[in-house]
């Protein structure tokens, strides 16, 4: 994503263009998770467990035992564990990559202090990791879907990590072909207010 942001910017495009293009990103999983488990939590959960005994011993006790799951029993599972986990996860990105957090205009108490900045901006942002391995697992032991072929989150994953790891790869083999040398740094403080407020 750099790459391509750096890319953009070089061939003319503005970089305000390039932070709304992440913010769509950014609202569109936001919009997703919601819809996704707002349709687990309101819709899914509250049916199984309220389905007729007849239709879940016929139905649906292979998958969920012969006693019918609780609601906490299938938040406990581990469908709903790696689904709070990866909420939480992009919670703590999303809200750390936030404008207020980013630039540090927030002033928190100590040992919080350190979760403003760019650099707790940039650092989280790789809890995404982490989010994609609980998305395998998530994806791993999905209700009602028992051969492997149909368990299709790897296919949501795919385009990502390939790019993501194309990237990374692009960037190792270019960090060899240019060195810099820093002779001297300095802190122009009207130039540097005018380049964050890009941020």
């Amino acid at each position: 994503m750099i790459y391509i942001d750096s890319l953009a910017c070089s061939v003319g495009g503005d970089r305000n263009k390039s932070c709304i293009h992440v913010e769509t990103i950014a609202a569109g999983i936001v919009i997703g998770i919601i819809l996704h488990a707002g349709n687990h939590l309101a819709c899914d959960f509250p049916r199984l467990i309220n389905e007729a005994d007849a239709i879940y011993n016929w139905l649906l006790v292979n998958d969920f035992g012969s006693n019918k799951p609780g609601y906490g029993d299938l938040i406990k599972g581990p469908e709903g564990v790696t689904g709070i986990l990866m909420v939480i996860l992009m919670l703590i990105a999303f809200t750390l990559a936030t404008r207020w957090f980013r630039r540090g205009l927030i002033k928190l108490p100590k040992p919080f202090d350190r979760l403003t900045g760019f650099n707790a901006f940039w650092y989280s942002h790789h809890l995404f990791v982490i989010v994609y391995i609980l998305l395998i697992v998530h994806g791993m032991f999905l209700y009602l879907v028992h051969k492997w072929y149909k368990k299709t989150t790897w296919m949501y994953l795919a385009v990502p990590v390939l790019l993501y790891a194309g990237e990374r790869t692009l960037r190792f083999f270019r960090s060899g072909l240019y060195t810099i040398r820093l002779l001297k740094v300095s802190i122009s403080y009207g130039i540097s207010d005018n380049l964050l407020q890009a941020f």
